[in-house]
């Protein structure tokens, strides 16, 4: 049913007739859908049992929220603190991402997450019933997964019952400029399944053989895409597609829906697409949790670079987890420690914690059908103290086995104190250490060879650890000190007083100047002010403590 060049068309109505005109209607639809996910991942679905009424109440009503004053939209903006699985209310993306739009997150309404705005009327029960008809539909196209992907009944409804992890946003895209078009750059959804519901003015694109094919608007219609969840259980039989908004010379509103599964889980090739099928895994496993906080994170801190973007194409296909790409230098190393010791301190391993406890927790027998042992290192340090710990798994005899190790400690008069020596700071797990009074003496105490001696310092630092510590370099004790109290102070106001320091909406920084904190769903927990060069003239800083901003400044002023 698909025209040339448009996307796959799938009648729904034979899963929502009645039993007496089913007669090979649903078997059709199932083969249609079937087909669809192999060559396009995307479809179209008519007749798919959500009141088309409804949908277009849900398009205006939001596109009338989005023509509000800022100063409205805000007051729906997300709850600091939420335990939402994701930021739920209104927000857009930062300045200098390449993606302009704005939009309202919302998760499942029993969860009571949601921030709903006020104006307009009747926005809040449209967009839950929207909710509610999109999930059923979800429900109804896992199903019919299920039979394509030639799964036991109910696999895919048992695997992926918990909906809590389900969230649809309302989407306004800005016009297109002279300069640029970019509604949303081109991705992979990470969920299992996605729709879309759209209004007349089109943008959406599927990449398809190399060209991007029109997702057309047609009224009562709605886009269907699988995700990567899917494209990895399959072992890459069905296709999570890459798309993208194009922007239009007037504002886009849409509803995309993402029908999800829990964070906890660990995905990963199903062994009906690998080992009962004699084909090798594409794809090394991953917690879906972990997964969805780096994409968000790309959102919120957009990379600079497109191919540093999180996604199943690029960062989970070729290796499996366990396979470690070590540098040379690395390589030798663990020769070396295998020859000496046979333990050795991984850092920078990749393997979450969550796998890490999962792993523990698996029966004995369930351990030995690993390939690898894991091995996760914890390390505390401080002025005086530097630990580590050692987790090591063995299959060897079905037995955990856990080995703590601490380095000598650093003198207490070491690496934090003024005038330590490089001797102390230089102790076992400490990193370099770089004295840049030479550069800063005269030129007479330059030409006795300490800058040179320096600069070869600088170099065997960068070359080995990428990181040095520096003394004397020129920036007065008393001035770091004041500048970390005084910001010290600044984050122990209250969070309306801290707001007040947030980005300028608009500004063209180029990063988002002032006070923000990491979303309650991220694995980072931080909070921080940005600040630039003052003279750009992007900061934004806050009112309290006195002296705040003249300590940055000061911090800032070339020696």
């Amino acid at each position: 049913m698909a025209a040339n060049g448009a996307l796959p068309v799938v009648d729904l109505a034979p899963f929502l007739a009645g039993d007496d005109d089913k007669a090979g209607g649903v078997a059709r639809a199932t083969e249609a859908v079937h087909e669809a996910c192999k060559t396009h991942g995307f479809f179209r679905a008519v007749n798919h049992g959500v009141p088309p009424e409804l949908m277009a109440r849900a398009l205006q009503l939001t596109a009338t929220f989005f023509t509000l004053p800022d100063e409205d939209k805000d007051k729906a903006r997300p709850i600091e603190g939420s335990e939402a699985p994701l930021p739920a209310g209104y927000g857009r993306h930062p300045v200098n991402s390449i993606d302009k739009n704005e939009y309202v997150i919302m998760c499942d309404p029993k969860l009571g997450f949601n921030v709903y705005p006020t104006n307009p009327s009747g926005f809040r029960e449209a967009v839950e019933e929207c909710f509610a008809k999109l999930t059923e539909l979800g429900l109804l196209v896992h199903d019919i997964l299920n039979e394509c992907m030639g799964l036991p009944a109910g696999f895919l409804k048992d695997f992926s019952g918990d909906r809590s992890f389900d969230f649809m946003a309302a989407l306004r895209y800005f016009p297109a400029t002279e300069e640029e078009n970019s509604g949303l750059s081109a991705h992979e959804d990470g969920s299992c399944i996605s729709f879309v519901i759209q209004d007349g003015v089109g943008g959406l694109e599927v990449l398809k053989d190399g060209n991007w094919v029109p997702a057309e608007p047609v009224d009562g219609s709605i886009i269907v895409n699988i995700g990567d969840v899917i494209q990895v259980l399959s072992n890459n039989k069905l296709k999570s597609a890459t798309h993208r908004v194009v922007r239009k010379p007037v504002h886009r509103h849409s509803l995309a829906f993402f029908f999800n599964i829990r964070g906890d889980k660990w995905i990963e090739p199903l062994p009906e697409f690998t080992a009962k099928v004699g084909e090798a895994p594409r794809y090394r496993g991953f917690m879906y949790k972990e997964y969805q906080q780096r994409r968000l994170r790309d959102k919120t801190h957009p990379p600079s670079r497109p191919e540093d973007v999180h996604g199943i194409q690029r960062r989970c296909a070729r290796s499996p987890w366990w396979t470690w790409r070590l540098s040379s230098p690395a390589t030798r190393a663990v020769r070396e420690a295998c020859r000496t010791h046979g333990f050795f301190h991984a850092v920078n391993h990749g393997v979450p914690a969550e796998l890490l406890a999962a792993f523990f927790a698996l029966p004995g027998e369930e351990k030995t059908k690993l390939h690898r042992s894991p091995s996760a290192v914890l390390t505390v340090s401080g002025p005086s103290l530097a630990v580590a710990v050692v987790i090591h798994a063995t299959h060897a005899d079905n037995s955990d086995r856990v080995a703590y190790k601490s380095s000598p400690p650093v003198s207490s008069h070491s690496c934090d104190q003024p005038g330590a020596t490089t001797e102390a700071m230089a102790a076992i797990g400490a990193l370099p250490v770089v004295d840049l009074a030479p550069f800063l003496a005269g030129d007479d105490d330059k030409a006795a060879g300490g800058a040179a001696r320096a600069t070869e310092a600088v170099r065997e630092a960068c070359r080995t650890h990428g990181f040095f510590r520096v003394v004397n370099h020129g920036v007065p004790t008393e001035l770091m000190a004041r500048a970390l109290q005084l910001s010290a102070a600044f984050f122990s106001l209250p969070d309306e007083d801290k707001a007040k320091a947030r980005p300028a909406e608009g500004a063209e920084a180029p990063l988002p100047a002032g006070y923000a904190r990491q979303p309650a769903n991220s694995a980072d927990k931080n909070e921080y002010v940005m600040v630039f060069d003052p003279k750009l003239g992007f900061n934004v800083y806050p009112a309290e403590p006195a002296g705040f901003r003249s300590v940055e400044t000061q911090i800032r002023t070339p020696t």
